[in-house]
């Protein structure tokens, strides 16, 4: 006896509703893990690409070379200040 009706209200057995419980967990899960995995690939592409610009900013735009006898200060200071100003938005991600 698969289904029991009472009135107009059909009533599933336990395991039918486990089984049903279970199908809807797997599906949603498989649906998030792989909408999950997309993202991560999204944003390490993303990330790529921005310091690939970072350094493209660095080495051509700014001329970096002329300013390499002290260029080790430079970029721990940008370094820095970049870490304190962008943390938290980064972090928020």
């Amino acid at each position: 006896m698969a289904e029991k009706t009472t009135t107009d209200i059909t009533v599933a057995e336990p395991k039918e509703l486990l089984q049903v419980c279970d199908d809807l967990y797997n599906g949603i899960s498989q649906i998030i893990d792989t909408a999950r995995q997309k993202v991560a690939v999204y944003v390490n592409a993303k990330s790529s690409m921005m310091f690939w610009h970072i350094g493209h900013y660095i080495n051509e735009d700014l001329n970096y070379v002329k300013y390499s006898a002290y260029g080790e200060r430079i970029l721990a200071t940008l370094s820095q200040r970049l870490s304190w100003s962008h943390r938290a938005r980064w972090n928020s991600i």
